[in-house]
């Protein structure tokens, strides 16, 4: 969490956590299997992080998709928010990859990890999508206008 809490930061936290209800995180079960799963190592590089500290995260394999653990890879710091970022994951891995080996281990790791828990694959269709983002709009709308009220108070 950060030292100082902005507005921006809090509406952000806000858009999280309504997407949250109809596209939940995993469970703290689904992250012990998954970082057993890659071996307490990036995806990506394959640099050994450790569970939970700020350098391991859970990247977005489609960065597009849902935020459950079907769609989730064990990353590095640098491999997630430095690098892939938005990223097709295949071309990303291939970009790291020190050779077509470590390239097809490192695909088949990923693969498997989907194929392990596409039944818990949970879509959002346009639809519920639209009507999500709507709502979040409605909140972030009326933080906006209380951030406006609040701020016309601050003597001049």
């Amino acid at each position: 969490m950060p030292a100082n809490y902005s507005p921006s930061f809090a509406k952000n936290i806000v858009r999280r956590s309504l997407t949250a209800v109809l596209d939940p995180h995993p469970t703290r079960s689904q992250l012990v299997v998954l970082i057993e799963h890659f071996g307490e190592a990036c995806a990506y590089c394959g640099k050994r992080i450790h569970a939970y500290p700020k350098d391991a995260q859970l990247d977005h394999i489609d960065p597009d998709g849902p935020n459950n653990v079907s769609n989730r890879a064990y990353a590095c710091e640098d491999c997630n928010e430095k690098e892939k970022r938005d990223q097709n994951w295949r071309d990303f891995l291939r970009e790291k990859a020190e050779s077509d080996e470590d390239f097809s281990r490192r695909e088949r790791l990923i693969e498997g990890w989907i194929d392990l828990h596409s039944d818990v694959y949970i879509g959002m269709d346009a639809d519920t999508r639209s009507r999500l983002t709507a709502e979040i709009e409605t909140v972030v709308a009326s933080f906006d206008r209380a951030l406006a009220n609040i701020r016309s108070m601050r003597p001049k």
